[in-house]
């Protein structure tokens, strides 16, 4: 997988201070802070970073509420038969840091892209896996649009096979 080092080393700096942010606010009888609103962000540059060769013209969205992250058509010199036999492509990148067991992803909203990707970072924000799922065999359960992912889940490309972090 490749690595961004200089990107590393800003977010090894992020997490030592965004730690000392967190017990900061904390103290002062706040009952949540999240530091995590990077996450996302995170998921889409790691996939651009890794993914960027499967596709040409892959092209992040303006708006971050846009109904999908990327759009693309697919590298004809990478041949890969379960992608979506369309002219564009459109991509919706799901990010999860650090979790723990079976990684869950809400807000699936299958009729909004054609392939869905699974970013999972580790506690340092690096990134851990990068799966590329195609909609029409993933099951999707409940309001919430979950999709627990597992070997369950119908994967036509990835960085290496998915290992979870265990539980502590």
């Amino acid at each position: 997988m490749k690595t961004d080092k200089k990107l590393q080393e800003l977010l090894n700096k992020y997490n030592d201070k965004g730690e000392e942010i967190r017990e900061y606010i904390l103290a002062k009888d706040q009952k949540r802070f999240s530091r995590k609103k990077i996450v996302a962000d995170l998921g889409e540059y790691y996939f651009y970073l890794n993914c960027k060769s499967i596709f040409r013209g892959l092209e992040q969205e303006e708006k971050a509420t846009a109904d999908f992250d990327f759009k693309a058509k697919i590298n004809p010199k990478i041949s890969y038969q379960n992608f979506p036999n369309k002219n564009i492509i459109r991509i919706e990148v799901k990010t999860r840091h650090a979790q723990v067991n079976d990684p869950y992803l809400l807000g699936v909203k299958k009729n909004k892209f054609d392939l869905l990707v699974f970013v999972h970072l580790n506690e340092d924000y690096s990134c851990r896996y990068i799966g590329i799922m195609k909609k029409d065999k993933m099951i999707v359960k409940g309001n919430q649009n979950r999709l627990v992912f597992n070997k369950s889940v119908p994967i036509v490309w990835e960085t290496a096979p998915f290992q979870k972090i265990p539980g502590k």
